[in-house]
Order: structure tokens, then C-alpha cells, then sequence
């Protein structure tokens, strides 16, 4: 009856103290690819924080003098200017790893590795994608070309997250179709 009563006793005291977390206030990073990418960004970076996504901030000369490997290069419209200079073309020519340009609806990426190309030379008054790309292809002596547009009506997460996760996807596929 002792054992009993203290083996009741222990029960209710165990069943007590039990740990109970209450959920509080976090910051929820949006859900991302299923593997990790890492992103050298040229230019003035506002993207969320996404899950298995890291961006790391450079300079063009930082990228081309390190000649690191990076899942993807990330150009934004503010660096434009200086990525179309003929120094960087040769960089661009023979890169091994995607190339995103960010803000291309009025411009044909070709001009970063064409050298007869200026920017003034491919204006085309906004109806080009919003991210437009491309990746050195040895097997077709070319390149591999992407092109994405956004929405109608396009919201914030639009032209940020989901726009990294399209990215994120293009090289994914880019990877399993080789």
C-alpha cells in the first residue's frame, strides 16, 4: 500500500513539472530552396532574409580580383553602370556561375559580355524581364539565357523574396539538366 500510495504521489508530482513552452514572438524567415545558395550581390542589397539563402556583399573588383565560387552573381540596376565597362567583359565572357541582373526591364544584358555594346545601344523602354541572366555555356560555345518578369501589379515580396526563390529554382534546374 506504501509503494502505492508513492508511486501516485510521484505521478502527480512528474505529470506537475512538466516543461511547457509557450510560443512567443519570432522572426519567421520565409521559406526558402531545400539547399543552401550562396549569392555575391553587386550594388545596394535590400533582400529579406530567406531560409538557405546567404548574400554576401561585393564589389565587382572584390569579385573579379578573388575569382571565388559562388552559387550565383546577384547584380543590382544601381551597379549597372559600372558592370557594363569594358574591363569587366572579359570577367563576364568566361564566367562559370550564373549571372543576375536585377532591374533589366529597359536594357539587353548582352551588353555585359558583347564588346561592341554600350548601354545606350540596348534601350528597350521597359518591356524586358525584371531579372534577366545568363551563365557561360563551354558545351554550346554560348550562353544559357534566362528571363523573368514579374506579376501584374507586382508587390514588394514579389520583386524580393519571391524573385530569390525563382533564382534559386533557375539554378537548380540549370544544375539537374546537365
Amino acid at each position: 500500500m506504501y509503494r502505492l500510495i508513492l508511486f501516485f504521489f510521484l505521478s502527480v508530482v512528474l505529470v506537475s513539472c512538466t516543461n511547457q513552452k509557450e510560443a512567443g514572438p519570432s522572426i519567421e524567415l520565409s521559406i526558402g530552396p531545400s539547399v543552401l545558395y550562396e549569392f555575391a550581390v553587386v550594388g545596394n542589397n535590400k533582400f529579406e532574409k530567406i531560409r538557405n539563402v546567404i548574400y554576401i556583399k561585393k564589389s565587382l573588383k572584390e569579385v573579379i580580383g578573388k575569382r571565388e565560387e559562388f552559387d550565383g552573381l546577384i547584380i543590382l540596376n544601381d551597379s549597372f553602370e559600372e558592370a557594363a565597362k569594358k574591363e569587366y567583359r572579359e570577367f563576364f565572357k568566361t564566367i562559370q556561375y550564373p549571372v543576375f541582373f536585377i532591374g533589366t526591364e529597359n536594357i539587353l544584358t548582352a551588353v555585359f559580355h558583347e564588346d561592341d555594346l554600350t548601354l545606350d545601344d540596348v534601350k528597350i523602354n521597359g518591356f524586358g524581364p525584371y531579372v534577366a541572366g545568363f551563365m557561360r555555356n563551354n558545351k554550346k560555345d554560348g550562353y544559357d539565357t534566362w528571363g523573368l518578369y514579374l506579376p501584374e501589379n507586382p508587390t514588394n515580396d514579389d520583386k524580393n523574396k519571391e524573385i530569390i526563390k525563382r533564382i534559386c529554382q533557375l539554378i537548380e534546374d540549370n544544375e539537374n539538366n546537365k
